[in-house]
């Protein structure tokens, strides 16, 4: 299970990007799911994810604050800028691109995550 806790003082927007070729998979995909918008308020805690997280090994998030604080990485991923749930090819050049950053689960089954 991968959950989001928000220590921050502002609500937050939280997606996810993960490895799935059983979803997004096949001859035409890249394997790429990408999920998002969670929202996530001060001092609360949402799960994004209910299966065991090992299954993806690496997994890339990002965060967004109402008042523009960011929570980034390196990895640019395609996002909407509503409720989305896509798998990452083929591109869409209509939507947006956020950096992702990378999270490492190891072999754990459940990780949360807090944004400060």
């Amino acid at each position: 299970m991968l959950t989001f806790c928000n220590g921050y003082r502002e609500p937050i927007a939280t997606a996810i990007s993960f490895w799935e070729p059983e979803e997004c998979g096949g001859p035409e995909q890249n394997g790429w799911h990408n999920i998002g918008w969670y929202w996530v308020d001060p001092g609360t805690c949402r799960v994004v994810y209910r299966n065991d997280v090992d299954d993806a090994g690496f997994w890339y998030v990002y965060a967004e604050a109402t008042d523009g604080v960011k929570w980034s990485g390196e990895f640019p991923t395609r996002v909407k800028n509503v409720a989305f749930d896509i798998c990452d090819w083929p591109p869409d050049t209509s939507m947006g691109v956020v950096d992702f950053r990378e999270l490492d689960v190891g072999d754990a089954e459940n990780c949360t995550v807090t944004f400060r």
